[in-house]
């Protein structure tokens, strides 16, 4: 009744087994860290007051590295052309990257009324969308015996 009308949630209670204290030198930590990236290079190389691991401290660890992971990715995205190919697969014909360092088995938002089987593209950009990729910028139909820059 109070979220209806309009009042704050109370957030439910952790169970017992999953509620880890976590030190104060920690929390210090999390409050000046400048980024995720940092706190967990900051946590990563050291142990807690108590002698626990880093790692123990929180539930959320992996959610932690998981989203560095993804930061360090997109840092390290290549700054170039991206090769796109098209494949057929059934009936429909689909795009792929072809460059490396991305996900050969995503497929690629990609206009239909150029996809040919075969035929390869340069892109400008791509860019990650989760489950599938999709070009940005400039398309240019790759020469057949051009290699990756």
């Amino acid at each position: 009744a109070e979220a209806a009308a309009g009042g704050a949630r109370k957030p439910r209670p952790l169970p017992e087994d999953k509620v880890v204290a976590i030190p104060a030198e920690r929390l210090e930590q999390a409050r000046t860290a400048a980024t995720i990236v940092n706190l967990r290079n900051l946590w990563d190389g050291s142990a807690s007051s108590t002698g626990a691991p880093a790692a123990a401290l929180s539930g959320e660890v992996g959610m932690l590295r998981r989203m560095a992971s993804m930061a360090a990715a997109r840092e390290a995205r290549p700054k170039g052309k991206v090769l796109i190919e098209i494949v057929k697969e059934g009936k429909k014909l689909r795009a792929r990257v072809a460059s490396a360092g991305y996900d050969g088995s995503k497929n690629c938002q990609f206009p239909r009324d150029i996809r040919e089987e075969g035929k390869r593209f340069w892109a400008e950009e791509v860019v990650n969308v989760g489950t599938f990729y999709r070009v940005k910028g400039k398309i240019e139909p790759a020469e057949e015996e051009e290699e990756e820059p």
